[in-house]
C-alpha cells in the first residue's frame, strides 16, 4: 500500500538511477521496490530504455503536462490507501512528465549538439589568499609549501592537505586568559577558487570559491565565533564547553559538533543551511539532520524542509549535481567555478529545467554538450561571455 507522496518519491529516483546522479536513498528505494514484484523490474528497464523514452517524449509534446496531472489526479483518492499495481501507469506518467521536465534522458544524445567554436573554459583550482593579522596577504596554492609563525602561540602551517593551525611548541608565551582580545586571519576564494583548512581547536573548514572566512587565531571565549559569506562545509571539533558559531548576514548558527553546509552568497535571495550529521539552531530554529533551513534575506521568512544532502554537498566531493533546476540556477553555480560570463538572450531560456551530475574537476565543454544535445537552446561564445537563448 503507497501513499500518492510515496509515487512522487519513487518516481524521482528512478529518474535520478536512470541518469546517474541518484543517491544512496535513491537506490535503495528502487531496489526495495523491485523486490516487491518482478515486474517493477520490467517496468524500470523499459523506462531506461532511450527509444522507449524518445516515444514518450514525442507523446508528451501533444500531451501537456498539466493536462496529464489533471487526468491522474482525478483518478487516484488522495484520502485513501491502494495497492501500487492500480496505479501503476499514472505513476509512470508522472515519471514521464519528471523525466521530460528536466531533460534527463536527452543527455543520451549528446551528439545532436556539437560544441563548435567554442573555447575550453577550464574548472577551478585550490587556492586562497590568507590575509594575517597585520595585513599582509600570502598567496595559498597547490604547490607552495610554508610556515608562519602566527600570534598567540599558534603556527600556521601549509601542506600539499591545505592550512593547518597549530600550537607552535617552541612558544614560550604564558597561558592567555579567556580576557584577551582575539586576533583575526581571514581566507578568501575568488571565483575559480577552493579551499580547504583546519582551525586552532581542530574544526575542519573546506570554502567554496568566492567565499570569505573571519576566524581568530586561537579561540580565547566562551564561544568560537566565525563569519562566513559565501559557501562553506564544516566538520566541527566537538567541544562542549564553547559552541561554535557561524555568522552571516542575519543569520546566526550555533552548534557544539557537526557537520553542515552553509550557502551565504551576497547575490542570493537565500542563506541555506543543510544539516548532515549532529544538530544545531540557526537563529532560533533546531534542525535535525537531513534537514535544510531557507532564510529569506527579502522577507526574512524561514523554511525548512527535507532534502537529500548529497546533492548539497556534492560540490565539496568534486561534483557538480543538479536535480529539476532552472537554467539560471545552474549557470549562476557554475560561473562562480569556471569563471566565465554569461547572458540570457531571452527569458524562456532562462526558465528551462535540467538535472545533470559531472565532475567539477573537467573543463566546462561536457556541460555545455549536454545542453546543446536537448536541442532546446542555442550557445554562442563572443570573448570570455557566453551567450543562451532558447529555440523555438
Amino acid at each position: 500500500m503507497e501513499p500518492i507522496h510515496k509515487l512522487f518519491e519513487l518516481a524521482k529516483s528512478i529518474a535520478a538511477r536512470i541518469i546517474g546522479i541518484g543517491t544512496e536513498s535513491d537506490k535503495k528505494r528502487v531496489e526495495d521496490w523491485i523486490e516487491e514484484d518482478g515486474s517493477h523490474n520490467l517496468f524500470v528497464n523499459e523506462l531506461a530504455d532511450k527509444k522507449e523514452f524518445l516515444k514518450n517524449e514525442d507523446k508528451l509534446r501533444n500531451f501537456p503536462p498539466h493536462q496529464a496531472w489533471k487526468e491522474a489526479k482525478s483518478k487516484i483518492s488522495f484520502t485513501k490507501t491502494y495497492k501500487i499495481r492500480k496505479v501503476l501507469p499514472y505513476a509512470a506518467a508522472i515519471l514521464v512528465l519528471l523525466t521530460s521536465a528536466t531533460l534527463l534522458y536527452l543527455t543520451y544524445d549528446q551528439k545532436r549538439g556539437e560544441v563548435e567554436n567554442l573555447a575550453d573554459i577550464p574548472p577551478g583550482i585550490k587556492g586562497a589568499v590568507l590575509i594575517l593579522e597585520d595585513g599582509r596577504s600570502v598567496d595559498v596554492n597547490s604547490s607552495n609549501i610554508f610556515e608562519i609563525r602566527a600570534t598567540d602561540g599558534i603556527r600556521i602551517q601549509k601542506d600539499s592537505a591545505g592550512l593547518d593551525y597549530k600550537p607552535d611548541p617552541e612558544s614560550s608565551r604564558k597561558k592567555i586568559s579567556t580576557d584577551d582580545k582575539e586576533v583575526y586571519n581571514i581566507i578568501q576564494t575568488s571565483k575559480g577558487m577552493e579551499y580547504p583548512l583546519r582551525l586552532a581547536d581542530g574544526t575542519k573548514i573546506y570554502i567554496n570559491s568566492g567565499s570569505r572566512l573571519k576566524f581568530p587565531v586561537s579561540f580565547k571565549g566562551k564561544e568560537r565565533v566565525v563569519e562566513l559569506e559565501g559557501e562553506a562545509f564544516f566538520e566541527v571539533a566537538k567541544d562542549s564547553s564553547r559552541p561554535f558559531v557561524v555568522k552571516s548576514g542575519d543569520v546566526e548558527i550555533r552548534v557544539l559538533g557537526t557537520q553542515f553546509n552553509l550557502k551565504s552568497y551576497s547575490d542570493d535571495e537565500f542563506i541555506v543551511t543543510t544539516l548532515v550529521e549532529g544538530s544545531l539552531i540557526v537563529n532560533t530554529r533546531k534542525l535535525c539532520p537531513g534537514e535544510q533551513l531557507n532564510y529569506s534575506r527579502n522577507t526574512g521568512e524561514t523554511e525548512v524542509k527535507k532534502v537529500n544532502t548529497d546533492i548539497y554537498t556534492a560540490w565539496k566531493s568534486g561534483k557538480f549535481v543538479f536535480r529539476n533546476e532552472r537554467l539560471q540556477d545552474i549557470l549562476k553555480s557554475l560561473a562562480r567555478w569556471y569563471d566565465f560570463e554569461y547572458s540570457f538572450l531571452d527569458d524562456k531560456a532562462k526558465d528551462l529545467c535540467f538535472g545533470a551530475s559531472f565532475d567539477r574537476y573537467d573543463n566546462m565543454n561536457p556541460i555545455l554538450k549536454m545542453l546543446l544535445g536537448t536541442d532546446l537552446v542555442e550557445i554562442k561564445q563572443e570573448g570570455s561571455i557566453i551567450y543562451i537563448s532558447s529555440k523555438n
